[in-house]
């Protein structure tokens, strides 16, 4: 009676990461950041922040012209 090979174990893939973005910004447009107080300089801050981690958001329309 032949002998059977035992099943190999099933290679799992690893888990990849999500690609990392940079944003970078002219320098005009960081002095004018900066110069920003409060709520307005938060929410830019955070959706700036949002873009690094997805660059295209789902409903966002390009822009044209």
């Amino acid at each position: 009676m032949k002998q059977r090979k035992p099943p190999s174990p099933q290679s799992t893939p690893a888990p990849t990461s999500p690609p990392t973005y940079t944003i970078k910004l002219f320098r005009l447009t960081q002095k004018q950041l900066d110069k920003l107080l409060g709520a307005a300089a938060e929410r830019i801050e955070v959706k700036l922040l949002e873009l690094v981690i997805e660059p295209r958001p789902s409903g966002v329309k390009k822009l044209t012209g």
